[in-house]
C-alpha cells in the first residue's frame, strides 16, 4: 500500500472553481482559494453559534454553493453530524423531511426559499395525525437563501408549524453569492426578521447585517451613495470576495475597489433588505417593481404551484407565464386569468390585462442548475414564439 502524504497548500492556492447561477447571464467561473473557504466556513459557524452537539441537515445539491459550502463543508469543518439527503428525497415527500428534522433533532438546516411554499402545499393535504408527533423545538437556525423570500409564505409556514414547536426566530433569511464564496449577511440568531414597506407598497424582509469582514454600500442609478432607506445597487468590498473570475480578464471591481452585485436593496437601521435583481426590475408609473413581486402574489393562488410562474417584460408589456397541465384549470382559462389579474391588482396595484396572462405547457420555464428562473432566456423564447400554450395541448396543436 502506498504511503499517504499530506498535500501542502497555501491559503492562496485554488481549492475549487464554482460557477455563478447563470440566471441573468452565462455562468462565470469563480476561483475559491483555501484561505477564502476557511474564512467563510468560520464566519458561518460563528454566526450560527455552533455547539458541539448540534446536528445539521441538508438536501441541497453539492454542485450548488449553498449545498456544498453551507451544508457539507461547514458542517465537516466544525465536526458536527450531517444528515445529507438528495433534492429528490425532499421533492418526493417534504413532510417526511420535516419528520426527519424532528426525529433526528436537527438544529441547523439550509434551504432555498421555494422549499417553504412547497412544504405548505403538501401540509395542506396531510392528515394531521401523520404529523401529530412532530417536534421542531430544537430547530434553532434554518438558513433561507438562494432566491427572493416570499414573506407571506414564510409567515404562513411559521404559523402552521408553531403548534409543533417551530420558533418565530428559527427561519433566517440570508444573502450571499458565489463571488463571495457564499454568505454575505444573515439575520442574528435571536432576531425575528424585520419587514419594511417600500415606496411602491411592496414589502421587503431583512437579510440582516453584513458579516463583519464585508463592507456594503448602495449606489443610485446616478452613481451617488444612497441615504438611509433609499434604493440602490448593492456593492461589496472585503470579506471572502474573490479577486477575479476564472481565466477571465473581465474587470471584477469598479474604480474604487467595490464589486457591483447587480442586486438592488435598501439599508435600514444597519440591516440590508435585498429587493431584486437589476435585470428583473420593471419601471411602472415611476415606481420600481420586480418579477418576484408579481410571482409571489400569483403563487398565493391555489391553482399555481411554487416555481411554476414567471413574469417577464416584452414590448413594454408585463407578461405572466404559468405552467400547468391540470384539465380543470384549462377548462376555465378565462376565469383563472381573471384571478391572476385580480390578485396582482389587489396586492401590487397594477392592472394586468388577461390577454397578457398565459397558461403554458410544463417544462418551458428555463431554470439554472440551482433552480433559478432564467428570465432573460424565457423572455427571448416568448418573443421568438417558442412558448407553447397549454390549451394547444388539449386541441392537439
Amino acid at each position: 500500500m502506498a504511503d499517504l502524504t499530506k498535500s501542502h497548500c497555501s491559503h492562496t492556492d485554488i481549492a475549487f472553481v464554482q460557477f455563478s447561477s447563470g440566471s441573468t447571464s452565462f455562468p462565470k467561473g469563480i476561483p475559491v482559494t483555501h484561505g477564502k473557504i476557511v474564512t467563510q466556513m468560520q464566519a458561518i459557524a460563528n454566526h450560527a453559534q455552533n455547539r458541539p452537539s448540534d446536528a445539521t441537515a441538508s438536501w441541497l445539491p453539492l454542485y450548488h454553493d449553498m449545498g456544498l459550502v453551507g451544508g457539507l463543508l461547514t458542517t465537516l469543518y466544525v465536526r458536527h453530524n450531517l444528515h445529507l439527503s438528495t433534492p429528490m428525497h425532499f421533492l418526493m415527500n417534504p413532510v417526511e423531511w420535516l419528520s426527519e428534522l424532528s426525529e433526528k433533532k436537527i438544529v441547523i438546516a439550509v434551504i432555498p426559499d421555494f422549499a417553504i411554499s412547497y412544504c405548505l402545499r403538501r401540509l395542506a393535504i396531510t392528515d394531521p395525525e401523520e404529523i401529530a408527533n412532530l417536534n421542531l423545538t430544537q430547530l434553532r437556525m434554518v438558513f433561507n437563501g438562494s432566491e427572493p423570500i416570499n414573506i407571506d409564505k414564510l409567515h404562513q409556514f411559521l404559523e402552521v408549524l408553531a403548534p409543533y414547536g417551530l420558533q418565530p426566530t428559527a427561519i433566517k433569511p440570508c444573502y450571499g453569492m458565489a463571488e463571495a464564496v457564499l454568505m454575505i449577511s444573515c439575520c442574528k440568531l435571536e432576531d425575528v426578521p424585520r419587514i419594511v414597506t417600500l415606496a411602491n407598497g411592496c414589502k421587503a424582509i431583512s437579510v440582516g447585517q453584513a458579516l463583519s469582514t464585508f463592507d456594503i454600500r448602495l449606489r443610485t442609478e446616478d452613481g451617488l451613495l444612497c441615504h438611509e432607506g433609499e434604493i440602490g445597487e448593492v456593492e461589496l468590498r472585503g470579506g471572502t470576495l474573490v479577486d477575479n473570475y476564472f481565466e477571465s480578464e473581465r474587470p471584477f471591481y469598479n474604480c474604487d475597489d467595490f464589486f457591483p452585485t447587480g442586486d438592488l436593496g435598501v439599508i435600514s437601521k444597519g440591516e440590508l433588505f435585498v429587493i431584486g435583481r437589476l435585470n428583473d426590475r420593471f419601471k411602472i408609473n415611476g415606481q420600481s417593481y420586480f418579477a418576484s413581486d408579481f410571482e409571489h402574489a400569483i403563487e398565493s393562488l391555489p391553482f399555481v404551484q411554487p416555481s411554476k410562474v414567471a413574469t417577464i417584460q416584452a414590448d413594454d408589456r408585463i407578461i405572466v407565464l404559468i405552467e400547468t397541465k391540470q384539465a380543470s384549470i384549462l377548462q376555465q382559462v378565462i376565469d383563472h386569468q381573471r384571478q391572476v389579474s385580480e390578485i396582482v391588482l389587489n396586492q401590487l396595484g397594477i392592472k394586468t390585462p388577461v390577454d397578457n396572462i398565459l397558461l403554458i405547457r410544463p417544462g418551458q420555464l428555463e431554470k439554472t442548475s440551482s433552480g433559478k428562473l432564467r428570465r432573460i432566456a424565457i423572455a427571448q423564447a416568448y418573443i421568438t414564439g417558442k412558448i407553447m400554450l397549454a390549451k394547444n395541448a388539449i386541441n392537439g396543436c
